[in-house]
């Protein structure tokens, strides 16, 4: 969670963040990631997934405050 993703901004500053959790989006902006940090809730098919990193990335080169399309609006696949 939160403290991995800690020491690996510490080591690699450059690294983008995923969190994937069965918790709800409230709990996880509340208890573990904050409301910022990129989420994708399971369970997920693996288009959402590529979909999300994909997003992350990209948001990330884009800069703060451009928004890509989001993974949830990618069809369903089989769930993870």
């Amino acid at each position: 969670g939160p403290e991995l993703a800690g020491i690996i901004h510490s080591r690699h500053p450059s690294t983008a963040i995923l969190y994937a959790s069965g918790y709800s989006t409230e709990h996880v902006d509340e208890h573990v990631a904050g409301p910022e940090a990129p989420l994708l809730p399971k369970p997920y098919s693996l288009t959402q997934l590529a979909g999300k990193v994909r997003e992350v990335l990209d948001a990330r080169a884009a800069g703060p405050g451009e928004r890509t399309a989001a993974a949830d609006e990618l069809p369903a696949e089989t769930s993870w």
